[in-house]
């Protein structure tokens, strides 16, 4: 499952962040600390909360160089309070927001709310009768403020919180820097399933807060249920050894909604980001809920849904027996037995006995303990073997399996097509209810239900896409810990989803991913470990199938350093050794034959880097030469097209010793070979464009006209709930979220 969603700036927000709103001062630098601990990267806040000074100590003690999270691992969130909506006060409030969390930058900032207050340092500025006092400033006049703060460096990305989609389209209308994400209340008594398409068909990722209900909420109904407390939420937490928490967050993120659940209570912290990561969590498919408060309705919604498959490649053979199972000893036996068929190529075994490691320290521990490292990143490492086989990469190891998996990817993008087809013959009742309140905003229930049983058909977990998220998880395990051989695994982890990457062609996110690894590695290795020059040749890789082949070429002639330095090592040690010198010819003949493999690479991409620019030129020539002659056959249009079907052969890893590169020169890929799997987790999805969209939780749907008057009249349900909640005395408890 991803991890991530990548904005459309380019950034990598984690599904799962840690929510601060009513985090009382004292309690939150605690559990910030504590969040970072297990390995949550996403930190959501706001000016208006209070408790920013106190999040900026926790950061100031954990995050940095040479602390436990380097600052760009972090995403940190904030928003832009009601009462700085004039565009002389945006930098200086974001100015003050940086200053009290003790950063430099932001990674998003959020306008809080669509209408501003009155200016001034109080937060809830109020008339003698009680009602807030508004301005007249119009959000997109705030919003041109906002993307000064983008050109000067101070954020990353812009967004929205609170905002329907009509006003998300004003924004667009005026927006030179695009919104990248909105933060709206969000969970399955409140799914907002027309905004999220509305948004994701403009290019926003949508956050949700009170993804969990968050029954104290001052707007809430006082005959709506418990979220947490729903019968049929908690059969599913029963039934698959889940929480209730868990069965929530893992239905939102599985739709891609980032989520942020507030806590200050460590086995709360970890039991929430745990619903990202499957190597015991089984995979929640379906829509758990219309738009919809009735609770008959919601539990309906989840019992339809009640199809979660496990995500192992075969059956665990421990039958459930932890308790009665010395747990340590028998993961232990397990990892070696996994070693051991890794080395005799018997990668389904594998996979099976590092599974069922993982799945007994994983219940003993906890799924990011420490103690669950090691058979993460095996169990990663061998589902990548897995995948590799089943993609025909190491020769269609699995007879017929690469042809057949390449009709199912046809199937499902026919499949998409059609889906599409069906949303579009809905705009039109969409948008002629755009104007509706909310509550009469409701989807069309039968084309919702058909294409949520036609992704439940549709919709595979593969083995790589599995691979990525066991060996983040390790990563993320081992790179918390200061010893040597934690951060070498980290390493290694690291390299093993740059592989992960390669197979799925994110080329881009493979050559992080080396270089990640390649900077762990020269901290603790020695200037010629075979482990580098594993690593500069798959960086080589890398850069070549991403067509960067004069970073290739430095690669691969690093990685020749690197074992020639070897060599002149061993040959030193051979000299003083006593006795027979064997072992150490043995390992230089080996270093021996992959020099004229690395070498020729080195040449390929020369060659390539030259036929480059040679269509370059030809393709140039052409150009000009069809001012006057139109477009003529040449040997520039030949030269393209070869360059573009050519893919550089590749040392795809085999399930030799990590400290072996023997394995990345002696088996190529075939140059038309694609796989046939793509990552999900790392490669932005397009939706489906679905017109017209709900509102969020207290704005209404109406139009909004440019003066202040018209806005106060037509958001009238906006308004009413905040003033609501501050003559009830729920100040930012109530409005701030």
């Amino acid at each position: 499952m991803a991890t991530c969603v990548l904005l459309h700036t380019g950034q990598k927000m984690p599904l799962i962040g840690l929510g601060t709103w009513k985090s009382e001062p004292g309690q939150v630098q605690a559990a910030i600390k504590y969040a970072l601990s297990v390995g949550y990267r996403h930190i959501d806040c706001a000016a208006v909360y209070g408790n920013e000074t106190e999040i900026g100590e926790a950061l100031k003690e954990n995050v940095g160089p040479g602390k436990a999270v380097p600052r760009e691992e972090l995403f940190v969130t904030s928003k832009l309070w009601n009462t700085k909506h004039h565009p002389e006060d945006v930098e200086p409030a974001l100015r003050k927001t940086l200053a009290d969390l003790q950063l430099e930058y932001l990674d998003l900032y959020l306008m809080h709310w669509p209408f501003a207050f009155e200016q001034g340092d109080n937060p809830f500025p109020k008339n003698a009768d009680g009602t807030v006092r508004y301005d007249s400033t119009h959000y997109k006049e705030t919003w041109k403020a906002m993307e000064t703060l983008v050109a000067k460096g101070l954020v990353r990305a812009l967004g929205l919180s609170n905002f329907n989609s009509r006003q998300i389209d004003d924004v667009l209308s005026v927006a030179s820097v695009r919104p990248a994400v909105l933060q709206v209340e969000c969970h399955p008594y409140l799914a907002q399933n027309e905004l999220i398409a509305h948004c994701q068909a403009r290019g926003l990722e949508v956050t949700a807060y009170s993804p969990l209900g968050s029954s104290d909420r001052a707007w809430r109904d006082p005959n709506e249920p418990v979220l947490l407390e729903e019968p049929v939420v908690l059969a599913l937490a029963e039934k698959y050894g889940r929480s209730p928490a868990q069965i929530l967050l893992r239905w939102q993120v599985q739709r891609k909604v980032i989520c942020i659940p507030k806590s200050v209570t460590p086995s709360r912290i970890l039991q929430n980001i745990q619903a990202l990561f499957r190597p015991l969590v089984h995979h929640l498919r379906g829509t758990m809920a219309a738009e919809s408060t009735a609770a008959a309705a919601i539990a309906a919604e989840l019992a339809s849904a009640d199809k979660i498959e496990d995500d192992a490649p075969a059956p665990s053979t421990s039958a459930n027996k932890v308790e009665s199972l010395d747990v340590d000893s028998e993961a232990k036996k397990l990892l070696g037995l996994g070693q051991k068929h890794l080395v005799m190529g018997d990668i389904p075994a594998a996979v099976n006995a590092f599974q069922e490691a993982a799945s007994l320290l994983g219940k003993k521990y906890g799924e990011t303990a420490n103690e669950c490292g090691e058979a993460f990143f095996f169990y990663g490492k061998s589902l990548l073997e897995l995948a590799r086989m089943e993609n025909g990469v190491l020769g269609n190891a699995l007879e017929g399996v690469h042809v057949e998996e390449e009709e199912g990817e046809k199937t499902e993008d026919e499949s998409l097509v059609e889906n599409n087809d069906n949303i579009d013959e809905t705009e039109g009742s969409e948008e002629e209810d755009k104007e509706n309140d909310k509550t009469e905003e409701t989807p069309n229930d039968s084309i919702l239900e058909n294409k949520s049983l036609q992704e439940n058909e549709e919709e595979e977990i593969g083995n790589l896409e599995l691979a990525w998220d066991m060996l983040d998880l390790a990563k993320i395990i081992f790179k918390r810990q200061e010893t040597k051989e934690a951060q070498l695994y980290a390493a290694q982890a690291h390299l093993k989803l740059g592989e992960v990457s390669v197979e799925s062609e994110n080329y881009v996110q493979a050559v992080e991913e080396f270089q990640a690894c390649l900077t762990l590695q020269e901290q603790y290795l020695e200037a010629h470990d075979r482990l580098l020059a594993e690593t500069h040749y798959q960086l080589g890789l890398a850069y070549g199938y991403n067509s960067q082949y004069d970073e290739a070429v430095a690669q691969f002639s690093k990685s020749v350093e690197v074992i020639e330095r070897r060599m002149a090592v061993l040959n030193e040690q051979m000299k003083e050794a006593e006795g027979s010198p064997t072992e150490y010819e043995k390992e230089i003949e080996e270093l021996k034959e992959l020099l004229p493999e690395i070498r020729e690479k080195i040449e390929d991409a020369k060659e390539s880097q030259h036929s480059g620019n040679a269509a370059e030129l030809a393709l140039k020539a052409t150009l000009v030469e069809s001012s006057t002659s139109g477009f003529t056959p040449s040997g520039g249009g030949s030269s393209v097209s070869m360059i573009a079907n050519r893919k550089p052969t590749d040392g795809a890893s085999s399930s030799n010793c990590v400290t072996d590169i023997s394995h990345l020169v002696r088996k190529k890929r075939k140059p038309e070979e694609e796989s046939p799997r793509k990552d999900d987790a790392k490669k932005a999805k397009q939706e489906p464009e679905v017109n017209g969209g709900s509102g969020d939780a207290v704005s209404s749907g109406n139009e909004v006209s440019e003066n202040m008057e018209e806005e106060a009249e037509n958001q009238a349900e906006s308004q009413a709930a905040v003033e609501g909640t501050v003559e009830a005395g729920a100040t930012v408890e109530s409005t701030a979220c």
